[in-house]
This record gives C-alpha cells, structure tokens and sequence, in this order.
C-alpha cells in the first residue's frame, strides 16, 4: 500500500511537464520506474517489458524550428516579434531548479537580407561575472562570448567572417553576415542556421534550450 501511494503522488507526473526542464528529469524517471516495479513484485507479479525502459527517453529532444519573416535592418534595433523575429522564452529552460543563477529571459532570432542575427533579453544587468556564449553548429562551427563589455569570436575563421554587427545596451543584438556563415554568397532562402545560448555566473552553467538546439530557417 505505501509503494502504491508513493507511486501516485502528483510530483512524478510534474516532473515529465515539457515546462519542468532539469538535469536530474532521469534519475527521477528511474526512482518512478523503481517504485511501480516494486508493486508488482510485492502482489508476486513480474513487471512488464515497459518499465524497464526509461520513459523519458520518448520526449522529443528540444529543437524549435522556424521560418519568421524576413527583418529589416531597421528591425536589428527592437527585439519584437511582431517585426519578424522568432523567440525563444529563455525562462521556460530556466524555470525549475536554476533561477537563482539566470539572467537570460529571452533569445530572439532571424535574418535580414544580408545577416543572420541573435538578440539576447536580460532579466537584469550583466555582472562582471555573468557571463554568454552563442554556440553555432550549422552551418559552420564556432562560438560568440560575450561579457558586459567585450564581444569575442572564437574561430579559425574569424578572420574572414563579414559585416558583423554588435549592439549591447540592455539588450543585446549579434549578427554576422550569410555570406560568412554559409563561406559564398548566394540565395539562402530555406537554409538552416542551428545554434544554442549558454549562459555562466557564479551559481554556474545554464544552456538554451537544456537539452537540444534552436534551427531558424532563412527567409
């Protein structure tokens, strides 16, 4: 009868929330997995198949997927996304066990004709300790660290990225030229652009989304 209670209570099924997002989502599959399993041990009964397998291996690793209108250069100044930008609530990845430590609320993302561009929304004012890093991943690797008063571009192939562009006031706005992402100057309509957000204080590390990456697709 305890296991059984143990086993009902709210906690576990809140845990599998796609709003619930933590690094221990795994262990707390496991201990659930534990307990309905020692039920059927207790009433003399085998446990099915489907308990030995993690449940939390059938949620979806986290990728959005977007195709926002195409901003104007204009645009690059407010972060809205009634002007085209696609958003990603920085908060919702934040939420469960790490707000101590986050200052990220929002990631915005798209392109203009020419540029590929990241705006970052901040819940307050950067520390010399707080610290972001843009993670690119197609279509070419490198990473964009950023701190309350320098940009840095870590890349073999720094030097022949184009048309940066760099705005940091209480928000902030990166963009890099498509020429430089995709190495050739074309129409990139329909291309994909793959990246993710990590943030770094004191209290530590938080990644954007947790568990996977934000594609945009080029308008």
């Amino acid at each position: 009868m305890e296991l059984a209670l143990i086993a009902e209570g709210s906690d576990w099924f809140w845990w599998y929330g796609d709003d619930n997002i933590a690094p221990n989502k795994s262990d707390f599959d496991e201990l659930f997995r534990w307990y309905l399993q020692e039920i059927y041990r207790t009433l003399g009964q085998a446990p099915p198949d489907e308990l030995l397998k993690p449940l939390s291996e059938n949620i979806a690793t986290p990728q959005l997927i977007t195709s926002s209108r195409r901003l104007t250069e204009n645009s690059l100044h407010i972060l809205s996304i009634e002007l085209g930008w696609g958003c990603f609530n920085a908060r919702s990845t934040s939420g469960t066990m790490q707000t101590s430590g986050a200052f990220l609320s929002e990631v915005f993302f798209g392109n203009t004709r020419e540029l590929f561009a990241v705006g970052l929304r901040f819940s307050k004012s950067l520390s010399q300790d707080d610290k972001v890093k843009i993670y690119f991943i197609k279509p070419v690797e490198f990473v964009c660290e950023i701190t309350s008063n320098e940009l840095r571009i870590n890349s073999a192939e720094a030097k022949k990225f184009t048309r940066i562009y760099f705005r940091f006031t209480t928000e902030m706005v990166f963009g890099i030229g498509l020429d430089s992402l995709f190495g050739k100057k074309g129409d990139y309509t329909g291309s994909i652009v793959e990246f993710f957000v990590k943030t770094t204080n004191e209290t530590g590390e938080i990644d954007y989304p947790f568990d996977g990456t934000i594609i945009h697709v080029v308008v």
